[in-house]
Order: structure tokens, then C-alpha cells, then sequence
């Protein structure tokens, strides 16, 4: 399904996330947005902050961890 949410650039071109978005992704104050853009389309993902190689230490193994297992990881 999909869901079609409208939001309005303010001043300081902020804008806000609706509630039904930062409950599902349980966004709060420091959450991190990212605006991927492309030719055709823009994409918005969201993240927890900025994840450093100490932090993955021990969680994952390098030799046998493909990328989605690290994004589970850092995105826990």
C-alpha cells in the first residue's frame, strides 16, 4: 500500500516529518535525514546518527557479513 504525505517548507527551509512516518521509523530529536537524490526521484531515509568501525566491532564478521547483515546492524 501506498501512503501519500504532504508536508510545507517553512522558513529556514525546515520542514516536518509526519507523526504516522516518525512513529513507524521511531524517529525522535537527533534522528538524521537523508535526501538521496537522483535523476528522476528523490529518496528520504532516516538514520540514528553517525555509526563508527568501533561501534561494529564484535557485532559483525567482515569475512562472512554481507551488506544488508551490516545495514541490520548499524540500523539496530
Amino acid at each position: 500500500m501506498v501512503y501519500v504525505y504532504k508536508t510545507k517548507i517553512s522558513k529556514g527551509a525546515q520542514t516536518v516529518v509526519p507523526s504516522a512516518i516518525r512513529r513507524k521509523y521511531g524517529l525522535k530529536k537527533g534522528s538524521y535525514v537523508e535526501w538521496i537524490m537522483d535523476n528522476e526521484k528523490i529518496l528520504v531515509s532516516f538514520t540514528k546518527g553517525e555509526v563508527k568501525l568501533k561501534d561494529l566491532i564484535g557485532k559483525i564478521d567482515m569475512g562472512k557479513t554481507n551488506y544488508k547483515q551490516i545495514d541490520d546492524v548499524v540500523n539496530e
